[in-house]
């Protein structure tokens, strides 16, 4: 009887540890199946938060597409104007330089004249003091010839006279 009450006892614990092996493969499996959904969960997350962050980057691909048109106006708007700003700028220096240039040409211009209209007025009076010198010799000639000295002077020149009258008037 001790012996039988040893084997219901042992058996007892037989049946004990069986029911907690059972319970433990459950809890196993439930710990499986727990971490299984946990990764799937992980790898969902991941897969939605991949795909959240390729739908940013493409809207953002449509958005560069769809405004490169606009930055390429900007850009070459821009440039345009800094071109065109140069460009009459540069006109105006020009403008500036030709209306300069053309004064300094009168102020030479008309400094000119005065100097040729100085010359040509001491080469007039020249002229007309030399003309009324070579006249009263002219005329200081004629009469000596009209009053009969005429040999007199044959063949000789006079000093003052070398080049403006010859020696026979």
């Amino acid at each position: 009887e001790n012996h039988s009450i040893q084997v219901r006892e042992l058996t007892h614990a037989l049946y004990c540890k069986d029911k907690e092996i059972e319970r433990l493969k459950k809890r196993l499996q439930q710990v499986d199946a727990n971490i299984d959904r946990i990764i799937h969960a992980k790898l969902s997350e991941k897969g939605n938060q991949l795909l959240f962050e390729m739908d940013a980057v493409m809207r953002k691909l449509r958005d560069y597409r769809d405004h490169i048109g606009l930055l390429e106006d900007y850009i070459k708007d821009h440039y345009k104007n800094v071109y065109d700003k140069e460009l009459r700028e540069t006109q105006l220096e020009l403008s500036t330089t030709k209306t300069n240039f053309k004064v300094f040409r009168d102020d030479v211009s008309e400094e000119l004249k005065g100097h040729l209209t100085i010359e040509m007025l001491n080469i007039l009076r020249t002229v007309r003091k030399n003309y009324a010198v070579s006249t009263r010799r002219l005329k200081g000639r004629t009469e000596t010839i009209a009053s009969g000295k005429e040999g007199e002077h044959k063949g000789k020149v006079r000093p003052e006279t070398t080049g403006n009258v010859s020696a026979t008037g």
